[in-house]
């Protein structure tokens, strides 16, 4: 049986890159695989602080991130996008 909402998902269209931040980099490949069909970039980091300088430079589409990074957590990235007024989708792996 198929259960059909009432209200319909809103979709977004991606306007800038696509981040993702993970020390693990079989994540960059899958990704990379996945988003093949869209027309923004994927910008990798695996650590937090590398990653803070592309969400000062770019206006994001989407922010997916571990939830546990080596110098960080999906806290402090979420505090930091709201602090630069930023708001990009994000998922977090937790």
């Amino acid at each position: 049986m198929a259960i059909m909402s009432e209200h319909p998902i809103k979709t977004r269209r991606a306007s800038g890159p696509i981040l993702l931040i993970s020390q693990y980099p079989e994540d960059g490949y899958f990704l990379r695989e996945v988003v093949t069909t869209f027309t923004c970039p994927l910008e990798t980091n695996e650590s937090w602080q590398k990653a803070k300088r592309v969400i000062h430079c770019h206006v994001l589409s989407v922010v997916v991130t571990e939830s546990e990074l080596p110098d960080s957590t999906w806290r402090d990235v979420l505090s930091c996008l709201a602090v630069c007024g930023k708001t990009p989708e994000i998922v977090g792996n937790m």
